[in-house]
């Protein structure tokens, strides 16, 4: 029968879109949540996300779909006193290229201190931690539309 047809097309169509517009609603807590994280102290001010005096810890964040990329930065060859540039969005925007819902994306830090200033090691600078507040703010900014989970954060 064609209004079963229909009926059908219309609701495969609207599901779509659902689909669509929560898979971009997740990229944009991702990037959002990203762009807090590397948003540097050199950059911002103190005592916000990613502490930097090398430039290291802050340049050996990774954003991978359904694992953790444990890549991290050797330190600048310049020396510390060049700290490494800012790191792009478009790091984070790559890792969400055909993400499909249902995917997890990680975001991760694996230098052997990344740890040591989560727990607020780098009082001047990240008291806090980082990705701890980065979570509380994005979780904040988007009111439920998201869950975010901390691990290997103590």
């Amino acid at each position: 029968m064609m209004v079963k047809i229909v009926d059908q097309q219309i609701k495969d169509a609207m599901a779509k879109k659902v689909v669509g517009r929560t898979t971009e609603i997740y990229k944009s807590v991702v990037l959002e949540l990203y762009k807090r994280i590397t948003a540097n102290s050199l950059r911002v001010g103190i005592a916000y996300s990613s502490p930097v005096l090398t430039g290291r810890y802050y340049a050996s964040h990774t954003t991978a779909r359904g694992r953790i990329d444990t890549t991290v930065r050797e330190p600048n060859p310049e020396g510390e006193e060049h700290p490494y540039p800012g790191l792009p969005l478009t790091n984070a925007a790559a890792a969400l290229v055909g993400l499909k819902l249902g995917q997890t994306t990680y975001i991760a830090n694996s230098l052997p201190y990344a740890q040591i200033l989560e727990e607020g090691h780098s009082k001047f600078k990240a008291p806090d931690g980082v990705y701890g507040v980065a979570a509380e703010q994005v979780a904040q900014k988007f009111k439920g539309a998201t869950k975010i989970t901390l691990s290997g954060v103590k």
